[in-house]
């Protein structure tokens, strides 16, 4: 939390310098809990649960988005469609990761506004999310996402829970999403919980998320789960109602792009 306080100060200056923008959510902050993006929906996310299907009602229209992402080891690529016109959208996507024997993951999300109060579903093979938004056009949002994952056969059922809360200024997002997973079976520790404070400052067609991914109770007995109990991810976007192009270090995967088209 002390870089994101640091790095918001150092750059008073450049939010200062921002101009107005209508679109607040073309880039990922947090986990997409509270405040969702509405270029990468489908396929990206950071924590235990997917993003927020919410993210489908800020699409400028429709939508068509090529992604790819890669570590040391491995390349993926995906695509998604969507269309969105402020209280309703829905967007389809497929991943694939470009290894032996991987096989495509594809998902669907459905988003609906009612009276400032959002309701989304989420749907993929064996895997279905819930997620709720209050205030999705206001200044103070807050998420709620739920998501059950049964993929892995009978007795291993794990659902997941999120929740955040975004205060969203024309010039910038101020973001704290966390969340944790439910394990059916009782021999895996299941008190890690995921906590994102994060930022993202917009600047007429410019705009960077800067994001540190916490990781809280982890087993420090299992060494699989023995991974940084910190992650600092950045995010930064160009361009605005007809085009987008999101860049990431450390989000999905050492680098990941997500190129939007608007029209």
């Amino acid at each position: 939390m002390q870089i994101i306080t640091i790095i918001l100060l150092s750059l008073t200056g450049f939010t200062a310098l921002a101009s107005d923008t209508r679109n607040t959510n073309l880039i990922a902050v947090g986990q997409g809990i509270s405040s969702p993006t509405s270029t990468s929906t489908i396929n990206y996310s950071s924590g235990y649960t997917s993003e927020s299907p919410l993210g489908t009602i800020y699409q400028n229209g429709f939508r068509l988005t090529a992604e790819y992402d890669k570590t040391d080891s491995t390349e993926a690529y995906g695509g998604e469609i969507g269309y969105g016109q402020g209280e309703w959208g829905i967007a389809a996507g497929q991943h694939k990761t470009d290894c032996s024997g991987c096989k495509a993951t594809s998902a669907a999300a459905l988003g609906l506004n009612i009276s400032d109060i959002g309701v989304g579903i989420r749907f993929a093979e064996d895997i279905y999310g819930v997620g709720f938004l209050f205030n999705p056009r206001g200044t103070h949002r807050l998420g709620i996402m739920v998501e059950a994952n049964s993929t892995a056969g009978n007795g291993k059922d794990v659902t997941s829970y999120g929740v955040g809360y975004s205060y969203v200024e024309t010039n910038y997002t101020l973001t704290l999403d966390a969340s944790k997973r439910s394990f059916e079976d009782k021999s895996v520790d299941d008190d890690r919980m995921q906590l994102t404070p994060g930022i993202m400052l917009r600047a007429d067609m410019f705009q960077i998320s800067v994001n540190d991914k916490i990781t809280l109770n982890k087993d420090k007995s299992n060494s699989a789960q023995n991974d940084k109990d910190s992650v600092l991810w950045l995010g930064l976007g160009i361009g605005g109602d007809k085009f987008h192009l999101a860049i990431y270090s450390d989000y999905v995967a050492e680098l990941a792009l997500a190129g939007s088209v608007f029209f």
